[in-house]
């Protein structure tokens, strides 16, 4: 188990040893620096949310102007088509009307550009929350904890060493070899439903254990002409562990 981000460890949810069960919460990394960095990019968001909305406003009234525009514009071009408005007033209306559309112009481009820092913003908040929920460290499978690598107060680096190892207990699984003379039979026999598998431990001091072939590797190893097998066995009773050598 690693963490996700860098902070300082405050506290661990667990014992050493301890079984646990997947989505227990394990540690705790402080998340204040993380929070604040939310709340400054919920911030940018309102921030951004009101230009996006002043820009969306002058965009309306520029628009609205060049509408205004390129109306007197045609009206000023037609007095002067009757001679009752001089050349040089429909010039100056058609002069405002270009102003007026490139200014509708430049105000839709801040409208545009409004909106993508409101996105890029949007982004950030979206990232400090997932930055801010790797400050809980849950437990991503069932099993047994090993001894705590790291104790509060620690700091800790985002995927650096472990923070503690977890081994799956129940089901356990048995890796395995038989010679290749066998693999045809093991194929074919186990088509028809799996094979069983039994363990036991080399003091032989318990029963076997009985299990099911899960997994024939799909090449033969060429240095020790073996197959390698791996068995899948409940464990209910913990008899078998990680790392154990059984026969």
């Amino acid at each position: 188990v690693k963490s996700q981000i860098a902070g300082q460890l405050e506290s661990v949810g667990f014992t050493e040893g301890q079984n646990v069960k997947q989505g227990d919460l394990l540690f705790r990394i402080d998340p204040r620096p993380y929070q604040e960095a939310l709340n400054q990019a919920e911030a940018a968001v309102e921030r951004d949310k009101a230009q996006v909305a002043q820009a969306d406003a002058n965009l309306v009234r520029d628009q609205a102007q060049a509408k205004f525009a390129e109306t007197d514009a045609v009206r000023q071009e037609q007095l002067n088509k009757e001679n009752l408005a001089s050349k040089l007033a429909a010039d100056q209306a058609r002069t405002t009307l270009d102003v007026n559309r490139a200014t509708a112009h430049a105000s839709e481009a801040m409208v545009n550009t409004a909106r993508a820092t409101l996105t890029s913003v949007q982004s950030a908040v979206a990232k400090a929350k997932l930055d801010l929920s790797y400050c809980e460290i849950h437990a991503p499978i069932s099993g047994r904890t090993g001894n705590l690598l790291v104790h509060p107060g620690n700091l800790v680096k985002e995927n650096d060493v472990a923070l503690v190892v977890i081994h799956q207990v129940e089901p356990i699984f048995v890796s395995f070899g038989v010679p290749e003379d066998h693999l045809g039979a093991i194929r074919r026999l186990n088509a028809v439903h799996p094979l069983p598998v039994q363990a036991t431990l080399q003091d032989g001091a318990n029963r076997p254990a009985t299990g099911s072939l899960a997994v024939i590797d799909n090449t033969v190893d060429a240095t020790t002409g073996t197959i390698h097998l791996k068995a899948t066995f409940e464990n209910r009773d913990a008899m078998l562990w990680p790392g154990q050598f059984v026969n």
